[in-house]
């Protein structure tokens, strides 16, 4: 993947992947299996680091206006299960993303 340029880092983006079902709880008899797919999955938030291996998002930014932001809700989805990233709009005076530009 080609090097990010300063505004396309930390961009707030919607992401659809997809995950494993969760695994059966019980003994089940195979003729009696249900037929399985993966699970789509869309999650939000500021795209930290983006690369042919992981997608990471941070889902929450706080002390937004302190000289460092904080971040939680980090979610590290592996690049081969996204479908799809969709940029968001986000406001112009974004604190969080005008940090993100600048330290990323």
């Amino acid at each position: 993947m080609e090097t990010e340029t300063k505004e396309e880092r930390c961009r707030l983006v919607m992401v659809t992947w997809e995950d494993s079902r969760q695994p059966t709880s019980k003994w089940t008899f195979l003729s009696d299996l249900p037929d399985h797919t993966a699970v789509k999955c869309t999650t939000v938030g500021w795209l930290l680091k983006d690369n042919d291996d992981v997608k990471v998002l941070a889902q929450s930014m706080g002390d937004i206006d302190a000289d460092e932001m904080q971040t939680s809700g980090v979610m590290t989805i592996p690049a081969r299960c996204v479908i799809a990233i969709k940029n968001l709009e986000e406001e112009a005076t974004s604190a969080s993303s005008a940090y993100c530009r600048d330290v990323a």
